[in-house]
């Protein structure tokens, strides 16, 4: 079950999920009936650490909508809520309501090229908002994870399809009130010489990411960060730009949210960390990647972009 945050803590949006995540990122939304599962990879467990798991590495209810296709970032785990070292490559998923299938069961490949979490991401049209249930084919069959479904247009996230949002992001010339403009460990990287508005009035395409390598919950910021830069050279004809998510981190000592979100995350409706957009010519958003993304679906995403 999602622990409750606590009620002492400064709360923003993104400071909640921090507190749902905790320092291993991983939240599991249900557990298998065979036993406890851990989320720290530390707990007990009443059934073999072979025994696998279904859960969500996220909080996929951030940003599920209705009529439009999703993409979920699914994860599998063992007993001790750890990757298993004979993690299927390719795993079965199917959606239900009330008992009912919907649509047609998914074979997702797992992906790990370039980032420490293997994951499945898992694409999906849901027909209507409501609840759902995920299950997959594995070995056990571990209960389903419950997934809550917006309404098209309820959620201020921009999605696929629709036009990109203009934001003033931080440069090397002006920071726009965002201090550090860049927290990766190597130093400022070189995505910051273009505002999101100027890259999008020169009408080329454009990746966006958002993301703070130093002060994220997951440890995965830093990595598509590097990753994303060792893309760059082979698309010339994209813009690419990266922001933080915090305004001011280093303001107050110990915690990062006190000091404000960036005006990138309220302007896109983020509440979670890392996204990549990718932005077509035209100023519609071709992909965006959620939560967890390697070095394959980062490039996919620019060669469709490119095409």
């Amino acid at each position: 079950m999602t622990p409750t945050p606590e009620p002492a803590r400064p709360v923003s949006r993104v400071s909640r999920r921090s507190v749902l995540l905790g320092a291993g990122g991983l939240l599991l939304v249900s557990a298998c009936g065979k036993g406890t599962t851990s989320s720290s990879g530390t707990g007990t467990s009443t059934a073999a650490a072979s025994t696998l798991n279904l859960a969500p590495r996220f909080d996929v209810n951030e940003y599920l909508v209705a009529g439009g296709a999703q993409r979920m970032v699914l994860s599998v785990l063992d007993n001790t809520g750890s990757t298993p070292k004979d993690l299927p490559r390719t795993v079965e998923f199917r959606v239900s309501q009330n008992g009912t299938a919907v649509g047609t069961p998914v074979k997702v490949e797992a992906h790990d090229d370039g980032v420490p979490i293997p994951y499945y991401p898992m694409p999906f049209t849901f027909p209507a908002a409501g609840t759902y249930e995920i299950t997959a084919a594995l070995p056990g069959s571990p209960s389903g994870v419950p997934v809550r479904v917006a309404a098209s247009g309820t959620l201020a996230l921009v999605a696929p399809g629709q036009p990109m949002k203009p934001v003033d992001t931080p440069t090397v010339t002006d920071a726009h009130g965002v201090d550090p403009i860049c927290t990766r460990a190597a130093g400022t990287c070189p995505l910051h010489t273009l505002t999101l508005t100027e890259a999008l009035a020169t009408g080329r395409p454009t990746a966006l990411l958002v993301s703070t390598p130093l002060y994220c919950q997951i440890g995965i910021c830093g990595p598509v960060l590097d990753l994303l830069l060792g893309l760059q050279g082979s698309y010339p004809s994209v813009q690419f730009i990266h922001a933080e998510v915090y305004k001011a981190p280093k303001s107050v000592q110990g915690d990062p949210v006190a000091g404000g979100l960036a005006p990138v995350m309220d302007a896109l409706g983020l509440t979670y960390e890392p996204s990549l957009y990718l932005v077509g010519a035209d100023g519609a958003v071709s992909t965006r990647l959620d939560n967890v993304f390697d070095r394959t679906e980062m490039r996919a995403g620019l060669d469709q972009l490119t095409r």
